[in-house]
């Protein structure tokens, strides 16, 4: 048992005191990456049967500024989905900075179709985003277990 416990107590001294890897002299920059500051986020979310949905665009801030939506909301931009050869130009909301809202003749989202999100500021390189929504999904049968 002593044996054991003096073998801890070595170990624990030895990983304090090293220098190294897991050293207090290590330079807070080697800690953390680059800030990825003022880069583009989108936010919209595809729902098969439903709407196309609104767009929401900020930018990220850099660490140590406090956040509000407002600041980072992405402005001007011009922002468009397109379906096979139809494309859906977005509108800016009006009460929203930073959203973007679908054409009124905007059709529900299709199952298994691809969509392409296109945004376009005029200063920053282009935002591209596809994806191929998931077809419908059948429920063969439901199993409520009580507890």
């Amino acid at each position: 048992m002593r044996t054991c416990l003096l073998l801890i107590a070595l170990l624990a001294h030895l990983s304090c005191g090293a220098p190294g890897p897991l050293s207090a002299d290590r330079d807070p920059d080697d800690l953390f990456g680059p800030s990825e500051d003022n880069v583009i986020v989108v936010d919209a979310i595809l729902i098969v049967d439903a709407a196309l949905p609104a767009v929401d665009l900020r930018r990220t801030a850099p660490p140590g500024v406090p956040y509000t939506a407002a600041a980072s909301a992405l402005t001007g931009a011009d922002v468009s989905i397109q379906v096979d050869d139809a494309v859906f130009e977005y509108r800016p909301d009006s009460e929203n900075a930073g959203r973007y809202l679908p054409p009124v003749t905007a059709p529900v989202v299709d199952p298994g179709r691809a969509y392409e999100l296109r945004v376009d500021t005029g200063e920053d390189p282009v935002v591209r985003a596809t994806t191929i929504t998931p077809a419908h999904v059948r429920i063969g049968a439901l199993v409520l277990l009580d507890q």
